[in-house]
């Protein structure tokens, strides 16, 4: 007869909808008041796996549901999903403010003002969209 702490019940469907929420292994553990250890030892057990191995399926399903999700909820016209899901997958969106900062080409090119030696004028490559085309720079 083995001594020791009564073995812990883990509800397995409990902690396949954890893993596709997302919930990490240390945190599906302390549902069930296991350390990681004892909860990633009982996976093994039970599925002759290694715990990453068992939960990439779940993360990966509970992405994809989550993802089909907001799909569903930007094509019944929720607005605020569009927009998300146009910044995420299209690039679209607000552009960020470059103002004070430049953005030079690889090979930008500096020349001198034409009839003025007290300053340096620099061509460079904006960023697309941007108004920024040259700037003085005083000697």
């Amino acid at each position: 007869m083995a001594l020791g702490r009564p073995e812990k019940t883990i509800d397995w469907e409990k902690v396949d909808r954890l893993l596709e929420s997302q919930n990490k292994g240390t945190e599906i553990a302390s549902h069930f008041n296991i350390t990681k250890e004892t909860f990633y030892h009982r996976v093994k057990e039970k599925y002759g796996v290694d715990f990453s191995t068992y939960s990439t399926n779940f993360y990966s399903k509970g992405k994809s549901n989550l993802r089909t999700r907001q799909y569903q909820k930007a094509m019944e016209g929720n607005v605020q999903m569009l927009l998300k899901l146009g910044e995420v997958y299209l690039g679209q969106g607000e552009k960020k403010s470059t103002e004070g900062t430049f953005f030079y080409d690889r090979d930008p090119t500096i020349r001198q003002s034409e009839g003025n030696t007290s300053s340096t004028q620099v061509s460079v490559s904006p960023i697309p969209g941007s108004s920024v085309e040259s700037t003085e720079v005083g000697n």
